[in-house]
């Protein structure tokens, strides 16, 4: 595993008054500072407030309440928490290995959250590893799915996605902690009674990463493997060529970045990563890391905007690709295709079409 690179799940965070009130958010925030990869939240290019999914909150007309917030105890007795998503059927939730190894228990999901409030909660009757899972992201294979105690049927579950999103734009969620990309301090939990959204590109596979890094000779990488799986990876880009951390890996960018572009963070771990079909969301990334990347590797000028902050521009983010795991996903959930309806749909822009409550975030320049 390269230096620090590890998933963040924000332990020992204080604790609610009400079991309802453990929250991330989404974006590019970590927890704490590392220097490699760290697990999931969010940091966008405005007030967390601008990214918040409210009741009213539509993506395409659709509702994200399938989105689930993940409290767990830790062997220290202290609470934590991550994110998930519900799966189509209702009866199984997809999230990141690194939410629930390692001693975790008492597990508690709740979905659809607005101000600390859940629109349906949830016990954990089972946790089912990806057999491939062995504490390390750099195996991509970072999952692992928890069986409700029933179905649920307050919320509306995804179908998984079944081919590659590589180079496509994805719509991110999460409960974790919030920041701005071009700030010098962390992520925080200041607007934690909400779930949060922003969008990113796919620009590379975890392998293609770190093929180019090794050929520039950068240090401190590790040894990564695609042999269980992919993990898609993302910059957090602001316009600014300097901070196109993937770009100046030998050209492996879409651009300079996209509108409403975020970053996961602290709490964002087993988030999911969203595309469009023309009807509906299908599932097809799982949060699994952010990383400082640049600091003591990418110089002249340096890519990080700043070390201080973890999920600031420059800095990178792993997703675990579903589509390289369905075979693993349908033989437990007994998930199967659905069947397309006649006719072809045109895909809607990737302005998503989005709210009408929602304040138009400024990019900076």
């Amino acid at each position: 595993m390269p230096h620090s690179l590890r998933p963040i799940t924000c332990p020992d965070q204080p604790q609610p008054a009400t079991t309802a009130r453990l929250t991330l958010a989404l974006l590019a925030v970590l927890c704490s500072a590392v220097s490699a990869p760290s697990a999931s939240a969010m940091s966008n290019t405005s007030n967390p407030v601008n990214w918040r999914i409210e009741a009213s909150t539509r993506f395409n007309e659709v509702s994200l309440d399938g989105l689930a917030r993940l409290s767990y105890t830790l062997p220290s007795g202290s609470g934590s928490m991550c994110s998930g998503s519900l799966l189509d059927g209702g009866l199984y939730v997809l999230t990141a290995a690194h939410c629930v190894d390692n001693g975790k228990s008492n597990f508690r999901l709740e979905f659809g959250v607005v101000n600390d409030v859940a629109k349906a909660n949830s016990s954990v009757s089972q946790v089912i590893m990806h057999p491939s899972w062995a504490g390390d992201v750099t195996t991509q294979a970072d999952l692992a799915l928890l069986k409700l105690s029933t179905p649920l049927t307050g919320a509306q579950g995804f179908q998984i996605h079944r081919s590659s999103a590589l180079g496509q734009s994805v719509l991110m969620t999460g409960y974790g902690t919030t920041g701005l990309g071009g700030s010098n301090s962390p992520p925080s939990f200041s607007d934690r009674a909400y779930g949060h959204w922003g969008m990113n590109t796919f620009d590379a596979t975890a392998i293609q990463f770190i093929d180019a890094a090794q050929a520039q000779g950068l240090p401190d990488l590790g040894t990564w493997s695609n042999a269980h799986g992919e993990i898609y990876v993302a910059d957090f880009d602001n316009g600014d060529s300097r901070y196109n951390t993937l770009g100046r890996l030998n050209g492996l960018s879409s651009g300079l970045g996209i509108a409403n572009e975020a970053l996961i963070s602290g709490g964002d771990s087993g988030g999911g990563d969203f595309v469009w079909d023309g009807k509906a969301w299908l599932l097809t990334g799982v949060h699994s890391w952010s990383w400082g990347f640049c600091s003591g590797r990418i110089t002249n000028p340096s890519c990080d905007f700043s070390r201080a902050n973890e999920s600031g521009f420059g800095d990178l983010m792993g997703s675990t690709a579903v589509y390289s795991h369905v075979d693993w996903i349908s033989s437990v959930t007994g998930m199967t295709a659905p069947v397309p309806e006649p006719g072809s749909w045109a895909l809607m822009a990737a302005g998503l079409g989005l709210l009408a409550w929602r304040r138009n975030p400024q990019r900076p320049a």
